[in-house]
């Protein structure tokens, strides 16, 4: 989401700015941002900017769309949310690839965990840094590549940020469909055509589930 805000950042690096970005699909994001709407957006516990909107601590990304974001249930947030960021991102990186040539790389998520040779090769060039043992140790800890998007490595902290393992007589569009009839249990009908929107447009540019 950093890539939404970065403009500050560009013109402080200029040239010597590299932007990393990784883009998944729109269903699989759903789950961990409502456990972050609804457990951690508010306390605390939450590092991100707020402010207060007619009594109500809403976070700094929702700014331009305050007024919805305090009537929307926490699911309709979400995918709004993902929405919004996901145009913005479309914004600012027109503006920076028109200024700053090859400075951005795009890593969709699902292809870089089931095939990622190439695209180590081209982080490692376009960061002008050799690949080591230390880089195919991390990658082994994280189970990349996989045969599946979903075989994360089964730790605590990431069933508690919404992973769970796929079935294991299911595919990738099973596990898709799977997610979004749990996402339509609580989001509006509304908001369901812009997730589905959002899911089309990405498997149409990055991936495709099989």
């Amino acid at each position: 989401n950093m890539l939404a805000f970065s403009e500050p950042i560009w013109g402080a690096f200029n040239d010597n700015c590299i932007f990393i970005e990784i883009v998944r699909h729109p269903v699989h994001m759903v789950k961990q941002q409502y456990l972050n709407m609804t457990n951690l957006i508010g306390t605390e516990r939450s590092f991100t900017v707020h402010f207060s909107y007619k009594g109500k601590e809403v976070p700094y990304y929702a700014y331009e769309w305050r007024s919805e974001y305090i009537k929307m249930s926490p699911m309709d947030r979400v995918i709004f949310f993902i929405n919004y960021i996901t145009e913005k991102i479309k914004l600012v990186k027109g503006k920076i690839r028109q200024k700053y040539k090859n400075s951005i790389l795009t890593i969709p998520f699902e292809p870089f965990v089931l095939n990622p040779e190439a695209t180590i090769k081209l982080v490692s060039k376009m960061l002008k840094a050799d690949l080591t043992s230390e880089t195919l140790r991390v990658m082994t800890e994280q189970n990349v590549p996989r045969l599946k998007v979903g075989e994360g490595k089964d730790l605590g902290i990431y069933k508690r940020r919404g992973w769970s393992a796929p079935s294991k007589d299911s595919n990738e569009r099973s596990e898709i469909y799977k997610k979004r009839n749990d996402i339509s249990k609580e989001a509006s009908d509304e908001i369901m055509c812009l997730l589905d929107r959002l899911s089309e447009e990405y498997e149409e540019e990055y991936w495709v589930p099989g």
